[in-house]
């Protein structure tokens, strides 16, 4: 066509018959986004026209041509009949990842879509001579895969209708008929609709978008209008914009799915929702239905929840989750007897208290076995350098934890400790419950199991003594009422040593045997090592009688009743014994017991021996013994010798000069300074549900995925090592 036939050509008619709802302000216009590479129409207009010069440009895809372009990408007629030619390509290298046939029934080929990175669409039809035409003028649109639809229907078999040509691919390698229709959200005709005979039954697929689900109406009235008996299924555990694809990949499955198909009631004539009717989230109780845990440390760490493991500092979090992250790769034992047939998983350990190099450190001092093809770790300060903020708070930050568990398809993730991975105000419940809420999910989502590492509060004077308690996490309560399964580490000395007590807290599932570890230096082959011993029944009989005794002795000394129920709720004691220790001090005189039975009470009996009296007191409160006693009474005073207090001295191997990198010796610093990252083999690696546009303005996340994962191999060179431990 002549350019003076174009330069008579009514581009603002042909704009405002192809793209909905333009705001003009002259020859200037601006829409939401029509392309079907923008995932669907944007929130705020992105999409701006020219009427005087016939082009167009959308500002977020960064996608800008003239009218012949833009008719190819919206897959319409070329106004201009010229002999079709590729679109101009827009800025910015596009790399060719899929390309999806449409055949009509006899299996010849009519057009195809080819899928670029950065997410692109563009159709194209063979025309005739060994080449391609880029356009889709007077082609007839048909549904994906049909002569494999049109076999379905025939067989009266259910039939899928999804979003993308990705999603009806994964549909089918699970075993279930699907189609979709090029171009994405809103390119659903009545061309396609006449493939589906009265009857049918279809399942349409959200996604999880506006446009999708604006999509999924349009669809299913059209069907249903048509004859068809329809459902629309909404996939649990989706992220923004996600789609079956994804679901599938975090662990979905044909089962699964055609269980929510059941779930769903048909969609009704003419309905402008999705579906949703309250009645159908009424549940009768069905207790043959058993749910089915999987346990990644058996009786102790489910798939699928949140476990928060809480503990005062220094008191061998990392240490503890350190040893599960190198047994549970290699399988089999788990601490030290645990469990003994548990198979290898896939780790990743999240770290943000340390560096790479005190972990290699710890690990070399400790020897442990692992598996480093079944390991990663992420540092949180090497993230950050990097340029992008691993901050739960955010969407962002949620985002590359998800692209980091896509990557690595975990078994189990650490988080070593929750407030190096937010920048929110920890005692506010409405900023820590997002957060938790998000891991929640994303547990949920990819049936993964998250421990959440995370310091204790301070406890007041008086508790010292008490056994840590579910609600002793540090910040919002909410923490800990989101979570179902909570772990505690407790410092204790039994026998002159220091041990720490790991035991359960507070379980929706069951709770495991209480045992204990301590950290102990030794030497092997010449070598300082350090070995954590576990003990997997203790006998911590006498620190329960002393805990039980100190407490009694420091909150009823004024001689108000208590009863055991009371006593052992306030120490986490279980009934029975604290029952016998009372009893026992009752023989001993210390205590006067009233009435009978489960109503009994006891009282202390005021001149009885001083002794616990002072020594509870000491241990208890910085007041002199004097200053204390005077609070509760002249007669009480009159009893006790005074003494100033003195706390007790606790040493501990622990607490030796901590080590990091920054006062290593310069051999050890040397090492630091090379690449220890082993390249991730991209065959172990399930990475079809990476989104790399899901990272729109930020740096290139998808590129810094493999340099995150650092292996936890052990450093060989032994004499470079200093003497000391964290």
């Amino acid at each position: 066509m002549s350019d003076h036939i174009i330069s008579h050509f009514d581009y603002k008619r042909w704009f405002d018959s192809n793209i909905q709802n333009i705001k003009w302000r002259g020859s200037e216009g601006q829409a939401r986004c029509p392309l079907p590479s923008h995932g669907g129409q944007d929130k705020n207009p992105s999409f701006s026209v020219n009427a005087n010069k016939g082009v167009f440009i959308c500002h977020k895809e960064h996608i800008s041509g003239g009218i012949k372009e833009l008719a190819g990408l919206l897959g319409v007629e070329n106004p201009f009949r010229q002999k079709d030619i590729p679109p101009k390509k827009p800025k910015g290298k596009l790399v060719e990842v899929a390309v999806y046939d449409y055949v009509d029934e006899s299996g010849s080929l009519i057009y195809q879509v080819v899928r670029y990175l950065p997410k692109t669409f563009r159709q194209r039809r063979p025309d005739g001579a060994d080449g391609w035409t880029w356009t889709m003028n007077d082609v007839k649109p048909i549904p994906y895969r049909l002569p494999e639809l049109l076999k379905a229907l025939a067989g009266n078999e259910l039939v899928f209708i999804a979003e993308g040509e990705k999603d009806v691919d994964n549909l089918f390698s699970v075993g279930l008929s699907a189609s979709c229709n090029h171009g994405g959200a809103g390119r659903w005709t009545q061309t396609h609709t006449q493939y589906f005979p009265t009857g049918a039954d279809i399942i349409i697929l959200l996604d999880n978008d506006e446009p999708g689900r604006e999509h999924s109406v349009k669809v299913a009235n059209q069907l249903v209008k048509r004859g068809c008996r329809v459902r629309v299924v909404e996939l649990p555990g989706l992220p923004e914009k996600g789609d079956v694809s994804d679901w599938l990949a975090a662990g979905g499955t044909k089962k699964s799915l055609l269980a929510l198909v059941e779930q769903t009631e048909y969609w009704k004539p003419g309905q402008k929702d999705n579906g949703f009717n309250i009645t159908s989230i009424l549940r009768p109780p069905d207790p043959t239905k058993k749910v089915q845990i999987e346990w990644i440390v058996p009786d102790m760490i489910p798939a699928g929840y949140v476990t928060l493991l809480i503990a005062d500092p220094k008191s061998g979090k990392t240490w503890l989750s350190m040893r599960l992250a190198c047994d549970l790769s290699s399988g089999g034992v788990i601490l030290g007897g645990l469990d003994s047939l548990v198979p290898a998983r896939r780790v990743l350990y999240l770290m943000g208290d340390t560096g790479e190099g005190l972990v290699n450190y710890r690990l070399h001092r400790t020897g442990w076995p692992f598996n480093a093809g079944n390991i990663r770790f992420v540092y949180a300060e090497e993230v950050r350098q990097a340029g992008v903020d691993l901050d739960f708070g955010t969407d962002q930050g949620v985002d590359i934890l998800r692209q980091l568990i896509l990557a690595w398809q975990p078994h189990i993730v650490f988080v070593d400790t929750l407030t190096n991975f937010h920048s929110v105000d920890e005692s506010k419940n409405s900023d820590v419950k997002p957060i938790i809420a998000s891991l929640r999910d994303i547990a949920a989502q990819y049936n993964i199991a998250l421990v959440v590492l995370h310091h204790a509060r301070k406890r007041k004077t008086r508790e010292v003594d008490l056994p840590i308690s579910q609600h002793d996490s540090v910040g919002a309560g909410v923490l800990s009422r989101l979570v179902g399964n909570i772990i505690g580490i407790e410092r204790r000395i039994v026998e002159g040593k220091q041990i720490h007590l790991v035991r359960s807290l507070a379980s929706w599932f069951r709770e495991f045997d209480q045992f204990t570890f301590s950290l102990e230096d030794v030497e092997k082959d010449g070598q300082e090592m350090v070995e954590m011993k576990i003990d997997l029944t203790p006998d911590l009989g006498q620190a329960a009688k002393d805990t039980i005794e100190k407490f009694v002795f420091a909150h009823y000394i004024t001689g108000s009743e208590f009863t055991r129920q009371e006593i052992a709720r306030r120490t986490g004691i279980g009934n029975t014994y604290v029952s016998r220790v009372l009893n026992q001090l009752v023989k001993d005189g210390k205590l006067e017991s009233h009435g009978k039975t489960k109503d009994k009470t006891f009282t202390i009996i005021i001149n009885a021996d001083s002794t616990p009296v002072n020594e509870s007191l000491e241990e208890k409160d910085p007041l002199t013994c004097q200053d204390k006693c005077s609070l509760e009474g002249d007669h009480i005073s009159e009893r006790i010798t005074p003494q100033p207090y003195s706390p007790k001295a606790s040493h501990s191997t622990l607490d030796s000069t901590p080590v990091n990198e920054s006062n290593l010796q310069k051999p050890i610093r040397s090492l630091f300074d090379t690449d220890s990252t082993l390249a991730v083999n991209e065959s172990n690696r399930a990475v079809t549900g990476l989104r790399p546009d899901s990272f729109t303005n930020l740096p290139p996340v998808n590129e810094l995925i493999d340099s995150f994962f650092v292996d936890a191999a052990a450093v060989d060179d032994e004499d470079a090592w200093p003497e000391g431990r964290d």
